[in-house]
């Protein structure tokens, strides 16, 4: 019996296996079927949070459902597509994300992610899906070249959250949005202090050096004064060594 038992489960098993190898080939095989939708033709544009823009500005609206449920990026390269007389966009190139963290909150009705690098507008539908509460933490998605963005995509909620008032009336949403604006204005001071340090150092590296030469030149000048002092005393001396001794009258006698 345990036997039986035993060959059964190694049975069970190597069928799981082929069942596995099975489910592996069909996916290769509905990928490689799916169309390159690069080469198909439709008009190209970049995501904005809620709109497909174009080059010459034209928008298009792209569902809710979809840019939510397929966390569609800021700045995602899309195109619009037309089938059977139905328009559906596809992502043709998205940015490197980059997840940013904070509570959830809403300003006039529209969801906001509050976090330490400022607000990001936040896709009502996306938040609906996650039953998304005030106060609640949340993750984002942020295209990580430029976190500067207004929008991000939501991709998910952590917590049940601490209740309180739904609409915190753009109070903290303008607190969090002025903190965003003075991070960002903090790389240009750091520049501007940086190349003023800069010249500081330059200038007192110059007025090192030009009172090193006038100290030098006044070195020299010594030198030379000492010299010309020495060289007149030993005139002195010689001229003494040189000078005729009188004769005294009676020695002649």
């Amino acid at each position: 019996m345990a036997g039986e038992i035993k060959k059964l489960k190694n049975q069970l098993q190597t069928l799981e296996k082929h069942l596995n190898l099975a489910k592996a080939a069909l996916r290769d095989l509905e990928r490689s079927q799916k169309p390159n939708f690069e080469d198909v033709p439709g008009v190209l544009g970049t995501f904005d949070g809620t709109h497909m823009v174009t080059k010459e500005g034209e928008r298009h609206e792209v569902s809710a459902n979809y840019a939510a449920k397929s966390k569609i990026l800021y700045g995602t390269q899309l195109k619009m597509i037309e089938e059977d007389g139905r328009k559906f966009f596809k992502q043709i190139e998205k940015p490197e994300a980059k997840e940013v963290s904070g509570i959830l909150a809403k300003k006039a009705g529209k969801w906001h992610l509050l976090t330490d690098s400022g607000s990001y507008k936040i896709s009502d539908r996306a938040a609906e899906f996650q039953d998304a509460e005030a106060n609640m933490e949340a993750v984002a998605l942020v295209p990580e070249d430029n976190t500067g963005v207004p929008f991000a995509a939501l991709k998910r909620v952590l917590n049940e959250g601490t209740g309180g008032q739904d609409d915190v009336g753009g109070k903290d949403v303008e607190k969090v949005e002025e903190k965003k604006a003075e991070k960002e204005e903090k790389p240009d001071k750091k520049v501007a202090k940086k190349a003023a340090k800069t010249k500081k150092k330059e200038a007192d590296t110059k007025k090192i050096k030009k009172t090193t030469k006038k100290e030098t030149r006044k070195k020299e000048t010594e030198k030379a004064d000492t010299k010309k002092a020495t060289k007149t005393t030993k005139k002195s001396i010689v001229e003494d060594k040189l000078e005729p001794v009188p004769l005294d009258t009676d020695d002649l006698r």
